[in-house]
């Protein structure tokens, strides 16, 4: 059984994460992990996973390997920065609602 403490990093669900607390789950074979995400998908995320129901994975940082985007025309890296453009909060004071065809904005808004 793998005994997790905080400042580990653990790959669960497909993702990466940063254990920041460790509590006990009702024995000693268990453990509620709490983590913050720190991949580009799941950065800024908390959540909490029991050992119990989970599978965990140490994830040992001297073994990471970079992989190539091979796909013609780098699909998966397109894919990626739309992805994180579409997450980015919007900077312009002023809301745009004319793109919004199921919106009708009142003299007051």
């Amino acid at each position: 059984m793998t005994v997790f403490t905080p400042g580990m990093r653990v790959e669960c669900r497909n993702a990466e994460w940063l254990v920041t607390r460790v509590d006990a789950a009702g024995s000693n074979q268990h453990q509620i992990v709490f983590c913050s995400g720190v991949d580009d998908f799941n950065r800024g995320h908390e959540t909490a996973f029991l050992t119990q129901l989970d599978r965990l994975k140490e994830v040992d940082p001297r073994k990471t390997e970079l992989v190539r985007d091979e796909p013609r025309g780098y699909s998966t890296a397109r894919l990626f920065l739309e992805a994180q453009l579409r997450q980015t909060p919007l900077t312009d004071p002023e809301p745009h609602f004319e793109d919004m065809s199921a919106f009708t904005p009142m003299d007051y808004q």
